[in-house]
Order: structure tokens, then C-alpha cells, then sequence
């Protein structure tokens, strides 16, 4: 498997990138000659929601090099954690801990179904995305999985490596997961032994360029690869046939609700 750099984005005050949606709306004041729009100041927390989270961390008892990322931002902060690893010290399930003026809360993840795990935080960053003044999170997650199939010759084994880069839209209240889709999708097969002549699905890569913006905010995803298996392919976590995103062609916008 290919390993994956870890991005950190932390957010300043003011700084945006260009798809993202402002968190700053306007507000109408009254003066003596009438009324004038003037920006309104992000909200100050109700609470210092670095202090929050530490307390939160430290609630749960963590081993030392449990917390896998964190940011921050001037109304919010948030945290990914392993919270379950297996026999060979993968990271099979995860919690993503936000703190924000509202309270602390929880969100659960795990990997997909079978032989899977987490590799590595790809990103993970706070921002207002509805422009509502509570903070949201985007974070893409790498995992991968092997799948294998047996043959009809005994010890024939078809062999799936798998490997993905899922993006989470955290929002809401309580935090939840509001969208999620993979954003690069890769599939290897190899036949072992090497007598075995099991028919071999062609290797399959497809990515996805994405941005979220508008209001209400939408996640746009431009698709830039697609390599899919025309025949024998083994069933895996990309299914084209019955993936919305894929099935649109190119691109599809989804909108976002709820945050």
C-alpha cells in the first residue's frame, strides 16, 4: 500500500480558501441617519473549547500516540482518535471529537466491512460552512482492505487489495456525519500460487477532484479517473451500479442539509 502524507490544515481567524462559504453574514444597525450594513464578528466562545477538548481527551484514557490529528479555529476544536486497534496494531475504528460552543460531542467511525483499517488522517479542517457561526469539519481518511476468494483447485486464492481516501462532512447538532463518499478508490487482484489460473480482474483507479460551496453549501464532486474492471471484477466498496455519484457521469453535486 501506498502511504499516504498527512495534511494538517488549521484554520486562522479571517483566512478562507476560495470554495469555501464565508462565515461572516452581514448585519443591519441603526444610526442617526438610518441603517448600514456592517460585518458581524465571528461569535466568541461561550467557553474555551481547546480546555474543553483536553478534558475530553483526557476522559477517555487514551495511549499517548492515540490522538492521529487536531485543529482549531477561533470558535472550535477538533480531534481524531484511535480508539480500537487489532491483533497486528491497525487502527480499526475511530472517534472524531469536537468541541464547540454548543458542547463536546462524539462521532463514531470505522472502516469498511471485512479485513479493513485506517492508514492515516489524509486532512482534517474546521470551518463555518453555512456562514451559521458554528463551525463544521471536513476530514478525508485513508483505510484499506483485503479481500480474498477461494478457488476451486485447493489453496487457489484470487487476492483484493483495496484502497481508499474517504471524505466525512461533520455537522449538526449533536456533530454527526451529514455526507461521506470516497474521493480515490483503488483495486489490485493477484492470483497466488503462481500456477493458479483463476481469471484476473483488470486493477481499477478512480478519483475525484471535490470543493464545497454556495448556500446552502454543496459538496461538488468532478470525477478525474475512471479505471473500472470490465468483467470478473471482484465485488468491493466502489460498486458503480448502485453509487449516485458515480452513476451521474462526470460530476454531481450534493447538497448539504442539516448543518
Amino acid at each position: 500500500m501506498i502511504a499516504r502524507a498527512v495534511v494538517v490544515l488549521a484554520l486562522l481567524a479571517g483566512c478562507h480558501k476560495k470554495t469555501e462559504a464565508p462565515a461572516n453574514g452581514s448585519a443591519a444597525v441603526e444610526t442617526g441617519s438610518g441603517s448600514a450594513a456592517v460585518a458581524t464578528p465571528p461569535p466568541a466562545p461561550t467557553k474555551d473549547v481547546g480546555k474543553a477538548l483536553d478534558d475530553a481527551l483526557a476522559a477517555k484514557h487514551l495511549a499517548p500516540d492515540a490522538v492521529l490529528e487536531r485543529v482549531a479555529s477561533p470558535t472550535s476544536a477538533w480531534a481524531v482518535v484511535a480508539t480500537k486497534l487489532d491483533d497486528v496494531k491497525n487502527v480499526v475504528a475511530i472517534d472524531v471529537v469536537a468541541s464547540r460552543a454548543d458542547g463536546v460531542a462524539e462521532v463514531h467511525l470505522a472502516p469498511p466491512t471485512g479485513k479493513a483499517s485506517f492508514k492515516s488522517v489524509d486532512s482534517l479542517e474546521a470551518k463555518d460552512l453555512d456562514g451559521n457561526g458554528t463551525d463544521e469539519a471536513t476530514l478525508v481518511l485513508h483505510w484499506v482492505r483485503e479481500t480474498s476468494i477461494k478457488g476451486e483447485q485447493p489453496g487457489w486464492q484470487l487476492m483484493a487489495d483495496e484502497e481508499g481516501h474517504q471524505l466525512y462532512v461533520l455537522g449538526g447538532a449533536p456533530v454527526r456525519v451529514a455526507f461521506t463518499h470516497l474521493i480515490s478508490y483503488t483495486s489490485t487482484a493477484t492470483t497466488l500460487p503462481e500456477d493458479n489460473t483463476m481469471s484476473k480482474p483488470d486493477d481499477e483507479t478512480v478519483t475525484y477532484d471535490w470543493s464545497i460551496a454556495g448556500k446552502p453549501p454543496a459538496v461538488s464532486l468532478k470525477r478525474t479517473k475512471s479505471e473500472v474492471a470490465a468483467k470478473d471484477r471482484v465485488k468491493g466498496t466502489l460498486e458503480p451500479a448502485s453509487d449516485p455519484v458515480f452513476a451521474a457521469g462526470s460530476g454531481k453535486d450534493m447538497p448539504l442539509s442539516g448543518l
